[in-house]
């Protein structure tokens, strides 16, 4: 695998910045012709190199051409969900003779190379078909299911209105869906802070594009100021923490549009 902002269609994500690369590493940064499998451009790929990577000035190398992308770029706690889709499909995509079809998968899942009768799901899905939500992991999370109506609903990670600093180690995952014909509206509101680290590996994800790729991850104490919109009548919000420091957490509110 090549990495990934190397990837042909790179040029639509990301922008390379040639004059802070450290001499001698340009190639790193060039575009390379391979197929990617029909997996989208995933800027939380633990191939995806960082902004400042090989940078000889301090000064940023790549920028996301999508600005809520900054903080996704560079993870290494793991392989991505369409990092593992990728070499599975490589590998054992003739591995089943029967099953199911890889069309029967929902939400990015694919055929499970070990289990040809149900699919593969992202790490957020289950069920034969990826069709259900995983139960949250922590009860504090609340209902993972919630329904956009025309005024603002809201919702926060646990532990967000004790009234002190909460230490909290939290893992949780939201289904907002909207009514058919209707699209999901989320902005965060009031105090936002989440523990802080560059690699942002305590994070609040947004997915409203697709729910197999990684979405825009926020930490630290700048709330994000745009708007969400979902693409479809359906958007995942994720939690996750777990340093075990001290963190507010975030508020939000929803609607549909």
């Amino acid at each position: 695998m090549w990495h990934e902002q190397s990837r042909p269609d790179r040029n639509s994500y990301v922008t390379i910045l040639k004059n802070n690369i450290v001499s001698g590493k340009e190639r790193k940064f060039l575009v390379r012709s391979g197929v990617t499998y029909g997996t989208k451009y995933d800027y939380g790929s633990i191939m995806h190199y960082s902004e400042r990577a090989f940078a000889k000035n301090g000064q940023k190398t790549i920028i996301a051409k999508q600005k809520d992308y900054e903080k996704t770029m560079g993870q290494k706690t793991g392989l991505s969900f369409n990092d593992i889709k990728a070499i599975n499909y490589h590998y054992c995509q003739k591995r089943c003779s029967g099953g199911l079809t890889w069309s029967k998968c929902r939400n990015g899942g694919y055929r499970n190379p070990r289990s040809c009768k149900r699919c593969k799901c992202p790490e957020e899905w289950t069920g034969t078909y990826c069709q259900s939500p995983e139960n949250a992991a922590t009860s504090g999370c609340g209902n993972k299911y919630r329904y956009a109506v025309s005024c603002y609903r809201y919702l926060n990670s646990p532990g967000y209105f004790v009234p002190r600093n909460y230490t909290t180690n939290a893992e949780c995952t939201w289904k907002i869906t909207a009514p058919p014909g209707k699209r999901v509206r989320l902005e965060f509101i009031e105090t936002f802070r989440i523990t802080c680290d560059r690699r942002c590996l305590d994070y609040v994800e947004v997915r409203y594009n697709s729910f197999s790729t990684t979405g825009p991850r926020f930490c630290c104490n700048s709330r994000p100021k745009r708007v969400f919109t979902s693409r479809s009548r359906e958007m995942l919000v994720l939690f996750r923490t777990n340093s075990n420091s001290v963190a507010r957490g975030f508020r939000a509110r929803f609607k549909y549009v």
